[in-house]
């Protein structure tokens, strides 16, 4: 865990720095006055210009996953979320998994599948 927040989130949070800085690394960007949060940041992705969108859209969106992460990570109390997933499952919802997927882990699969695919540090 040390490693996942010591390394990973940092370089995250430092490459995004970087990325909206250059070579002004400790001097504050317009771009973070315009946008001084992270989620105003990421809103508004149009808006900063082309040559830096795809890293500010990986770093920042590494950081907010992480941030994500780091908030809800505790030992489970009760039984892990998937348990009767399919019980707590809007109808509907449940119904196009189903004709999509034939059950729920036909639906856990692709989106493995899927996740490994993307760009990511881990």
């Amino acid at each position: 865990m040390r490693y996942h927040y010591n390394i990973l989130h940092k370089n995250y949070e430092l490459k995004l720095l970087e990325t909206l800085r250059g070579r002004k690394i400790k001097e504050e960007s317009e771009i973070e006055k315009q946008f001084p949060t992270l989620i105003k940041l990421m809103e508004n992705l149009e808006k900063l210009p082309e040559e830096i969108r795809k890293n500010v859209r990986f770093f920042g969106g590494g950081l907010i996953n992480h941030n994500f992460f780091f908030i809800h990570l505790t030992k489970f109390k009760v039984q892990p979320l998937d348990y009767q997933v399919e019980k707590r499952i809007n109808e509907s919802l449940l119904e196009l998994i189903k004709t999509k997927f034939i059950k729920f882990e036909g639906l856990k699969r692709e989106m493995v599948k899927s996740a490994l695919r993307v760009q990511g540090s881990g």
